[in-house]
């Protein structure tokens, strides 16, 4: 995830950081069965980014 944070004063003043890089950390699940799914999920997120991209034919 990138994140940067904006502040903003009641005179309009803007204030802008830099843009930074971090990860966010994984829920835990304890059910077996959620488990699974989520391991299942993330397999699929990562065949999904070796594939070669779809084209719409619109």
């Amino acid at each position: 995830m990138r994140a940067r944070l904006v502040g903003a004063d009641q005179a309009g003043q803007t204030g802008v950081s830099t843009e930074i890089s971090l990860r966010l950390p994984e829920r835990m699940f304890q059910h077996p069965l959620a488990r699974r799914i989520i391991s299942a999920r993330k397999l699929l997120l990562q065949s999904r980014s070796v594939r070669a991209p779809r084209f719409s034919s619109s």
